[in-house]
């Protein structure tokens, strides 16, 4: 039900955050989708969040409340705008809303180059880039890197083109599935977090994410298994000797994923790295050099 009188920032936050959790939402949505109107800082709504607010901002922060409740609609899609690292991307029903456990992939790759498993002018590939997050990330953390973005939708890649406009990134782009749009090239990390969720496991998903954000960026065949079994099998012709695979999984897959890329190259090195919640989430693999055929245990760490 819409309030009609004058409120200020604090009232329609209150307000909204009832709103949400009689209606079985999360009451925290008030609070990010307000600053995401006001493109505030959380030290902006506590100098403001006791004026008045604008009959026009208050009307479109009232729809846009109605609209996740009534529609289950994200309200980073009504922003058009999710932070990733710290940064705005630019989100649209193309691609998924950025989650935060796969900002541990950013960090592993900033681990890596401090303790020199990775060269700072190392070639850098982020398979099935989406909205780009991993890719202009590491582009913009990590300048010296020479990274590439794939995906396999025109349209989530525009999207990503736009992110990296806005950010001020710069990386190369090419369109294609996995491997097709790299033919002929090596790379020294090859980085992805792919869609990996089996269908059938669509009850254990929220509803505004089934409704809105794109089947083909969640959801794989093979129980889920059916990308990660496609980048093992051509990832020695891609990976340069010496190289690193580093990809996200779902929270029951990573000891399965491992043994797909165990069984793909000669690695020197494979491991489990938990996320922040302390749940299996990346996997790393290092290709042994030239010579090395060593295959590994996978051992699992918090790093």
């Amino acid at each position: 039900m819409k309030r009609t009188y004058n409120v200020t920032y604090r009232e329609a936050h209150q307000w909204a955050s009832s709103f949400l959790k009689t209606a079985g939402k999360e009451e925290d949505i008030a609070y990010h989708f307000l600053l995401g109107c006001q493109k505030w800082t959380v030290t902006d709504w506590y100098l403001k969040c006791h004026q008045d607010m604008p009959k026009e901002e208050w009307e479109f922060y009232q729809a846009g409340i109605q609209r996740i409740v009534e529609e289950d609609y994200p309200y980073q899609y009504i922003l058009g705008e999710s932070y990733f690292y710290g940064r705005p991307f630019y989100v649209n029903e193309s691609v998924l809303i950025p989650r935060f456990d796969t900002e541990l992939l950013i960090d592993q790759v900033k681990h890596s180059l401090k303790e020199g498993q990775l060269s700072p002018s190392a070639r850098v590939v982020d398979i099935g880039t989406g909205s780009g997050i991993l890719a202009i990330t590491l582009a913009l953390e990590c300048p010296t890197l020479k990274v590439t973005a794939t995906d396999l939708s025109k349209e989530a890649l525009q999207v990503a083109q736009e992110n990296a406009e806005r950010l001020g990134a710069k990386l190369t782009f090419r369109l294609g599935d996995l491997y097709a749009p790299l033919e002929g090239e090596k790379f020294d990390l090859i980085l992805s977090n792919p869609p990996y969720i089996a269908h059938g496991e669509e009850g254990e998903m929220g509803v505004d994410v089934l409704k809105y954000e794109p089947p083909m960026a969640l959801f794989a065949e093979e129980e889920g298994y059916a990308i990660y079994k496609r980048l093992a099998k051509d990832l020695a012709s891609f990976l340069n000797p010496g190289g690193l695979l580093m990809v996200e999984c779902g929270f029951k897959q990573a000891q399965k994923v491992a043994k797909i890329f165990q069984k793909s190259v000669k690695a020197s090195s494979i491991r489990i790295i938990k996320d922040y919640n302390g749940i299996d989430r990346v996997i790393y693999l290092k290709q042994g050099d030239d010579g090395v055929s060593c295959q590994p245990n996978v051992t699992k760490s918090m790093n």
